[in-house]
């Protein structure tokens, strides 16, 4: 596997400094983790010229972000939701389990309900789409550092439907996730044990909570339901809108 893809400089263990009269102030690092090139240097771009953010590196593979927030802490860590391989959802499941400090951003173009409230669950600090303009972006991550995350009209709606539905009080685990994605694929328990080195009946069990915690309960629920996750591409699943309301309404 491909080690490194960051065209950005290394990971540094102290955040720089600036001076600003008699007191120095520490600028956030930044880890982003992105699949396309354009838009990661775009973004790149952004963060640098704003002065106000201190990228320490890149990746396109999941599996090396997922790698790196284990080894290093920084302060915000830029994730898109559709990434091949190990996905934005598990990375923030990732992230979550290791109880680090870190606050992470979702930037992504997936915009769906169901994937802006599993980020949320899942501890993400805000949830901005790529469109947005680089004076958006570079507002949300200056109130995200603040503690103070500014949110849109939209995603304010579906955190009060996340209440609502209750889904806070029970997130999917990571390995959750990767039974999910499995089960989206329409894989079989048995491959998707070998595949995680999971028992036959650790994946059967997975399967029982991703059902109690989602309303999915069969390929074409799990398809949906993976593909809202950002889990795996989306399709036509022919999946009627009675089941689509069904499904994560479990409150």
């Amino acid at each position: 596997m491909e080690k490194a893809v960051t065209a950005f400089s290394h990971f540094d263990k102290h955040p720089m400094l600036i001076m600003n009269h008699s007191k120095s102030v520490s600028i956030p690092r930044v880890y982003i983790v992105e699949d396309h090139p354009l838009f990661s240097t775009v973004l790149y771009e952004i963060l640098k010229e704003s002065g106000e953010f201190n990228v320490v590196g890149s990746t396109t593979d999941g599996a090396v972000a997922n790698e790196f927030i284990s080894e290093n802490t920084v302060e915000l860590l830029l994730v898109d939701m559709m990434l091949p391989g190990v996905t934005g959802m598990e990375i923030l499941a990732n992230l979550r389990d290791l109880q680090k400090p870190t606050k992470a951003v979702v930037l992504s173009g997936l915009g769906s309900d169901e994937s802006i409230a599993a980020a949320f669950t899942l501890g993400a600090a805000d949830y901005i789409e790529k469109r947005a303009e680089p004076a958006e972006i570079l507002s949300a991550l200056r109130a995200v550092v603040r503690g103070e995350p500014r949110l849109s009209p939209r995603i304010s709606q579906v955190l009060r439907d996340l209440v609502r539905r209750n889904l806070r009080c029970k997130p999917l685990a990571a390995v959750d996730l990767r039974v999910l994605k499995g089960l989206a694929r329409n894989e079989s328990p048995k491959s998707i044990a070998q595949e995680m080195g999971l028992s036959l009946s650790g994946v059967y069990k997975a399967r029982a909570r991703i059902v109690a915690r989602t309303g999915a309960d069969d390929w074409t629920g799990f398809a949906w339901v993976g593909a809202s996750y950002g889990l795996v591409p989306e399709q036509d699943s022919g999946i009627s809108s009675a089941t689509r309301g069904r499904l994560f309404d479990r409150g």
